[in-house]
């Protein structure tokens, strides 16, 4: 009996061994297979040489494996805390108390990003979680859970170095003296030609034509920004994409990237990307890389087109980071039907609801704004409506053919494989 009992209890052993043989140096190595699978471990350095092709891994249970290299795709190394985590995470069920318990742990290994995707799992389940509801830095706010920074942007204020000002005072402040003075002395020109051009007369309109046509000084683009990137007609916004298009400098590029991710018309967006030359990409590029955080889903997809032209490795974290993204929406629904959320078809959870397909298709592709109010039609009498906030979630294929232009990798909509990805390729073990 007592020498059964010294066999059982070899493997646990040796696998209380490896643990905290991996935690003295604090990281593990994790082999991502071509098939999708994983091992973790340590790899065996002393037979992990070139020309062998073989990879050898004792797991963190003990086991010792050995792998073709043919099979690998990548080979990162982590956390210990991390896999940890993860090993955690799948075993942790699907309810507030365990999801807490999980954060907790999180906090206590300072674990920052892990415990935050674990208490936005438990607002999920329970939307007045008041402890992890400020945990996140949320606070109550007009009866309603928000952010300081979301309160601050409702009013028009962006973020400048830990402060938040007004977007005319981060003009003033990212600009010198002569900068503005420079800049000013074209204002009145330019209104003068744009009302030239949008009168009656035509001797005029040629003379306003003219004169725009062969403006050629980058301290203009603010005047011409004002006068014409959101005018009504289309042709005046495409005269204002040629203008810039002309002008010298790195001044333009910032009206360009607006123009292709915010103007109506689909030529004039193509137009300004294209207006974009290859010397100024890497000004482009940070511009487009903020622009995937937009709470409007089509301009996220306009930045992964964007991108995909003028990005480089650099953005290759925040195309990930955007690859899927959650965006609000106000439906108007009838009272008292229940909790509103989208399934798979587009029905209305619950209560049986289901969108128009057009509208539907819209969702998909990110076509609907921000805040729009999606009023369906009813058969029957007149009943009475309520507006809810929906999330829909999108995956965004422009990001993912930028990602795959830019790193030659194809891992889907995969979120962790990319990571995993992106970790194994600056750690030179891909």
């Amino acid at each position: 009996m007592k020498q059964r009992f010294r066999r059982r209890t070899v493997v646990p052993i040796i696998a209380a061994l490896l643990v905290v043989a991996i935690g003295s140096r604090g990281t593990a190595d994790l082999i991502k297979l071509d098939n999708s699978g994983e091992l973790r471990g340590t790899i065996d350095r002393k037979l992990a040489k070139r020309g062998v092709s073989t990879l050898t891994i004792r797991t963190l249970t003990g086991a010792v494996v050995v792998v073709d290299r043919k099979t690998v795709r990548f080979v990162t190394h982590r956390s210990l805390k991390v896999e940890q985590y993860e090993t955690r995470a799948r075993a942790t069920e699907g309810t507030v108390a365990a999801q807490w318990d999980l954060a907790e742990w999180c906090r206590k290994n300072r674990l920052s990003k892990q415990r935050a995707a674990c208490l936005r799992r438990i607002i999920a389940l329970d939307p007045n979680h008041k402890k992890a509801r400020y945990a996140l830095g949320y606070i109550r706010h007009d009866d309603k859970w928000t952010t300081r920074d979301e309160i601050m942007r409702s009013q028009g204020y962006v973020k400048y170095k830990g402060r938040y000002v007004t977007p005319q005072e981060l003009e003033l402040l990212q600009k010198t003296q002569a900068e503005l003075d420079s800049e000013r002395k074209w204002f009145r020109k330019v209104r003068l030609w744009r009302g030239w051009l949008t009168g009656r007369n035509a001797k005029r309109r040629q003379a306003g034509l003219a004169e725009l046509q062969k403006l050629d000084d980058p301290d203009a683009v603010a005047a011409l920004a004002l006068n014409f990137s959101k005018h009504k007609d289309a042709r005046l916004r495409g005269l204002y994409v040629s203008i810039l298009s002309r002008l010298t400098g790195d001044k333009p590029v910032a009206a360009l990237v607006r123009q292709s991710l915010l103007d109506d018309d689909k030529q004039i967006r193509a137009a300004s990307l294209d207006a974009i030359s290859p010397g100024k990409n890497d000004v482009a590029m940070p511009l487009y890389a903020q622009a995937l955080r937009n709470k409007n889903n089509a301009v996220v997809r306009r930045a992964g087109r964007g991108l995909e032209r003028v990005g480089d490795r650099h953005v290759v974290p925040n195309l990930i980071a955007a690859l899927v993204t959650t965006h609000r929406y106000r439906i108007r629904v009838p009272d008292k039907s229940g909790t509103i959320s989208f399934g798979a078809d587009g029905s209305f959870g619950s209560s049986g609801l289901t969108l128009p397909p057009q509208v539907e298709a819209m969702l998909r592709t990110g076509q609907l704004p921000y805040g729009v109010i999606i009023r369906p039609s009813f058969d029957g009498p007149p009943r009475k409506t309520r507006v809810v906030t929906v999330n829909y979630t999108h995956k965004n294929a422009e990001v993912l053919a930028a990602l795959r232009r830019i790193t030659g990798q194809s891992f889907g909509y995969d979120q962790r494989t990319w990571r995993l990805w992106l970790a194994s390729d600056k750690n030179g073990t891909g």
